[in-house]
Parts: structure tokens; sequence; C-alpha cells
């Protein structure tokens, strides 16, 4: 359920009810300033909204109570509550319903893992509401840019993931490429209206794990056991990502993993990959 639509048993839209929370909070403020008839008819209208706090305090509860409920049904529909895309629980079923399919078919995927750098200072900044607007147009972005039959899942936070059906370490690497050009080039301008004083544009870091089946080598492995494996190479890609990006000489480079060595690759994209084969 996304964020437009109705809250179980209540009629209500779940944005209404955050739209209302504060509403709610500013009738139990009072301002105690200007001339005399203003003050008497401000402490009028304070001691009138006090009569009805238990009243307020009632809706504050049903509203309080209202989200839960749909977020609770989100959750169990599979979607991430604030931007309405898979969730982290569905993400895994997918990937292991995409092992399946490409195993028998013999073909590849890649995973994803998309963080974006430096995004605690958003929050500490310009506070979590600006942070929970910019998550929303990170998710925008990445489904803009995957193709209709790709996956893609909030993992929480400012964390992402995707899967790329029929992609190769080598398609995944171009598609991650595109994916941080578009937030590098189009997140700042979506919500630069509030965050003033900011010029800087977002970066994000990519970790890929490329699943490339070989005949009977991976067919015989459990599931569970190959959809956590490529979880961790692509997070452990990612970490690396992260890892490097201070460093000058690698923030636009691609590393490979070959037996514990790193290779670097000439393509200008700040991604780690990692193969499931190896």
């Amino acid at each position: 359920m996304s964020e437009g639509q109705e809250g179980p048993k209540s009629g209500i839209k779940l944005s209404d009810y955050r739209q209302v929370r504060p509403v709610v909070k500013r009738i139990e403020q009072t301002i105690d300033e200007g001339p005399k008839e203003k003050r008497l008819t401000r402490r009028g209208a304070a001691l009138a909204a006090l009569s009805m706090q238990p009243q307020i305090n009632k809706a504050q509860e049903h509203l309080d109570e209202a989200v839960v409920r749909a977020e609770s049904a989100e959750k169990r529909l599979g979607k991430d509550p604030l931007t309405g895309i898979n969730n982290k629980e569905k993400f895994k079923e997918e990937l292991k319903e995409a092992i399946k399919a490409h195993n028998r078919l013999e073909g590849p995927f890649s995973v994803l893992m998309i963080d974006l750098d430096d995004f605690k200072d958003v929050n500490e900044k310009y506070g979590h509401l600006v942070g929970d607007i910019t998550i929303k147009e990170v998710a925008k972005l990445i489904e803009s840019t995957v193709r209709g039959n790709d996956i893609v899942a909030r993992f929480g936070g400012d964390e992402f993931a995707a899967i790329l059906t029929g992609a190769s370490e080598q398609s995944a690497l171009e598609f991650a490429e595109r994916l941080r050009n578009a937030i590098k080039l189009h997140l700042l301008g979506k919500v630069s209206a509030n965050m003033p004083g900011r010029d800087k544009p977002f970066t994000a870091s990519i970790g890929i794990a490329s699943f490339i089946p070989k005949g009977e080598d991976l067919k015989n492995e459990p599931i569970d056991k190959l959809s956590e494996e490529l979880i961790r190479k692509a997070d452990t890609a990612l970490f690396n990502s992260k890892r490097n990006e201070s460093g000058k000489e690698l923030k636009d480079t691609v590393t490979t993993y070959r037996e514990g060595m790193k290779i670097p690759i000439g393509i200008a994209v700040h991604t780690e990959i990692d193969r499931l084969d190896e």
C-alpha cells in the first residue's frame, strides 16, 4: 500500500495522518505577544483549546494507532511504508525466485546494494522530515532507471537493493554508472528547496554481486544459502566502495575480486563488484 492509499478500516489516507499530527501539536501552542486585544483573543483561544485537551489527546491516540495499522498492513504486503517500493523481506523472496529461474535458464543476473554517501549529514542538518523526502526521491530515481522486469527494494535507512534480471557483471556495471550519474545530476535539484545553502551534489556507493550459473555447480546448492551469499557479497562490495571513497585514485574505478586480488577496471563508476561463482 503506498502513502496515498487508505489505511485499513479508516477511510483516511496515510499521508493525511502524517499531515494532521503537526496540526494537532500546533493547536496546543499559544503565543503571548502583540497588542492587548490580540493577547486576550489568543488567551481565549488557548483556554478553549485546553478545554478540548482530552478530545485532542484521544484524537492523537487514534491517529497514532491508525498509522501503526497502516504501516503494518504495508509490511504484510511486502511494501516499504515510506517509499512504497518492496521492503527487505519481499526482496529476499524475489531473490530466491530469481535464483531458481536463472539456474533453470543457466543465465546470469546481478544484485546491487545502493547507499547514499554522507546521508547522515542530511538528517543532522535539515532534520528527518527532509531526510524522508530525500529517501523517497532516491527510490523514484532508482525505479526510473531500472527496467520493468527488475526488482527494487529499500533495505532500511538510505540503503536500497536491486535485482537486475539477466544482467552480467558488465551490464550491472553499466547500470550502476547510469544510476550513480542520475543521483549526482538530479537528486539535489529535486530536494534543494528543502536544503537551503546546499550546493554539493549527492553521490552514491554501489556494491554488485553477479550470479553466474556454471552447469551443476550452483544448482545443487540450497537456495537460502545462495541468496544470503549474494546479499553478503554485494554488501561486502558496498563496504569496500564506501571505504575507498576517500582515496582519490580509487574513487572513479571499479574493483573486482579474483582470488583475493584487487584488479582495477577502467570504468568510471564508484562501484565494487563480486561474483558468486568464485
